[in-house]
Order: C-alpha cells, then sequence, then structure tokens
C-alpha cells in the first residue's frame, strides 16, 4: 500500500453518518421539561434527554444513550453518563471505535481506485477537486485524494468538522476510550465494512452531482453542525427530531431528479434499516448483561427508532433527566 494511505487511513473511519448533514435551516420548538412520561408518537414531544432507562422483568437494567459524534477539542463526558457506564458490565457502540491497524489498513484500500489511470480530478473536474482538496484543509495530499473513489470524497465533505471539533471527542468515542480505561466489555452493532458500504453502495452518477453541491455548503454545514451540538449539549431532543423528520427542508437543496433516490437513502439505508439490523443484537446483548448502548440520537427517536422498537418488544423504557 501507498505509504501516504497508511499515514492518512485513519480520516476515512466512518462511525454513521451525522443526521444534520442536509441541515439549511433549523426549527426551534419548545421543550416540556416537566414532562416525565414515556409517550413515543410521531409528534414532537419528547422529555428533554438523551439518555434512557431499559428494563424488562427478569432482565438486568440497560440503558440507552442518543450521542453526536462530534465535540469540541478537550471535551470531557459528563459525569451522569461516566456513572451510567460505571453501573453496567458493558458499553456497545455503532461501530468499533478502537479497532487494530491491520482492521484499518484493510479499510484504506477499499478507498482507492485499483487502477492508476482514474483519477478523482478527472471525474469531478479540475475546478471542483481543488474545492474539494480545500474544505479538508490540504491535510491530505492531493496525490492521495486524487486517487480516492468518488463515494470517499463524498464521505469526507459531508462529514465536515469546524475548526476546534473533532470526532475524537464526540461522546461515542470518549465512551469507548473510558469504558476500556475501567475495564468495561467493549462491543459494536456493525462492522467498519457496513458502516462504509451506505457510501460505496452509491451511484457514482448521485454522488458526482452531490459533491458539487456539498462543496457550496462547507460553511453552512459546519454552522449547522455547531447549532446541532449545541441542541445536543442543552438536551434539545425536540429540536433535532423535527429537524430528522422534516424531509423537505432536508433535501431542497438536492436536485429535484435526485430527491427521491437520497430520501429512501437517509430513511431505509441510514436509519431504519440499520435499526432493523441492529435491535436482534441489541436485545441479546441486554437479555444477557446490563449494558450502555450508545449510538447516533437520530436512530433512537421517532416511530421506527430503537426507543419505540424495544417498547414493542416488551421493554419499559423511561426517560433519565438531567
Amino acid at each position: 500500500m501507498n505509504n501516504y494511505l497508511s499515514r492518512y487511513f485513519f480520516i476515512f473511519v466512518l462511525f454513521t453518518i451525522p443526521f444534520s448533514i442536509f441541515a439549511n435551516q433549523l426549527t426551534s420548538n419548545p421543550v416540556d421539561l416537566s414532562l416525565k412520561k414515556t409517550e413515543i408518537t410521531n409528534t414532537i414531544n419528547y422529555p428533554a434527554t438523551f439518555l434512557w432507562k431499559i428494563e424488562k422483568t427478569g432482565k438486568p437494567v440497560s440503558y440507552l444513550l442518543g450521542t453526536v459524534h462530534l465535540g469540541k477539542d478537550g471535551s470531557h463526558l459528563p459525569d451522569r453518563v461516566i456513572n451510567i457506564l460505571s453501573q453496567t458490565n458493558s458499553l456497545m457502540t455503532e461501530v468499533d471505535l478502537m479497532p487494530n491497524d491491520n482492521e484499518m489498513l484493510a479499510l484504506a484500500s477499499s478507498f482507492i481506485e485499483t487502477d492508476e489511470h482514474i483519477t478523482l480530478s478527472s471525474k469531478l473536474g479540475k475546478d471542483n477537486f481543488e474545492k474539494l482538496a480545500k474544505s479538508v484543509n490540504d491535510k491530505i495530499p492531493k496525490i492521495v485524494l486524487d486517487r480516492m473513489k468518488p463515494w470517499v470524497a463524498l464521505s469526507l465533505i459531508m462529514y465536515s468538522i469546524p475548526d476546534g471539533y473533532s470526532d475524537k471527542y464526540g461522546i461515542d468515542e470518549l465512551l469507548a476510550n473510558k469504558a476500556i480505561e475501567i475495564n468495561k466489555k467493549y462491543l459494536a452493532l456493525e462492522m467498519h465494512k457496513d458502516a462504509l458500504d451506505l457510501f460505496s453502495s452509491i451511484p457514482e452518477d448521485k454522488v458526482k452531482s452531490m459533491i458539487t453541491v456539498m462543496l457550496s455548503l462547507q460553511k453552512e454545514l459546519q454552522a449547522e453542525s455547531l447549532k446541532i451540538l449545541n441542541f445536543y449539549q442543552n438536551n434539545q431532543v425536540n429540536e433535532l427530531v423535527a429537524l430528522v423528520n422534516n424531509h423537505e427542508e432536508l433535501l431542497h437543496f438536492t436536485p429535484k431528479e435526485d430527491v427521491a433516490f437520497w430520501q429512501k437513502w437517509l430513511n431505509n439505508d441510514v436509519l431504519l434499516n440499520r435499526n432493523k439490523k441492529w435491535l436482534p443484537l441489541i436485545k441479546q446483548q441486554i437479555n444477557k448483561e446490563s449494558t450502555l448502548v450508545a449510538v447516533g440520537a437520530a436512530h433512537i427517536f421517532g416511530k421506527y427508532g430503537l426507543i419505540e422498537s424495544l417498547q414493542s418488544d416488551g421493554y419499559q423504557i423511561t426517560p433519565v433527566m438531567p
């Protein structure tokens, strides 16, 4: 493998797609801080917390935490999250956040065109390629960037991180580090390849079209990422749920002929299908031992979210208020 690739492969570990990637404007519905009961409906009426207790007769107590995959540099886990982790036997996240070097190098090879004559710049055009290089702040040498497949470039600019922030300080990664530190069992719901397949399965014409659009939205995406993080830190659950459910707003900038495709991709591939795959694994784990399950917040709310799915299977899900 090219030496550059072994140095930069870590950039492309995809934990999940941040649910704010298509946001341009946010709603501001008020949060009912007095709401304590678990009433899961299609309306915006959730308690102001991302942490939920999972109980079932004869089974150990577990917890479900909705997360964001971004944090300000130097951030720390909230004390109440550390306390919950210390009470459980294991932590379960979306993908393994602590893969070994061999696994990462194997993944990196899938990002690169095997034919050296096929370049990203030729597929995107010179102007878009230069914008792409600028959008990643020249952290990736152009010689490496030019060998990448278009879907990898799309994943990079969709997951746009503002200066002073990092996915290394997202709640999930902080939790994984803490779990290892305090000798908790650490598990994952899917393989890295499964997460990468979300992008690699997108038709190339859709990828290239979206790259052109997204390259013009980098500042907006970073600004929205900060708003989403602020909502999360302030437990403004309903604002986030409203954002995810506002399909018209999420896709307003997409070419009309592509709207149906991207709506299906977001709803089915990114959220619904993954939730369906995760649910049996989560139930198997929480039936066995007390576990903190930490996944992207978009996965836990809504009609087909993990809260309602677990309730339908007889689990009592109650909010743990801040």
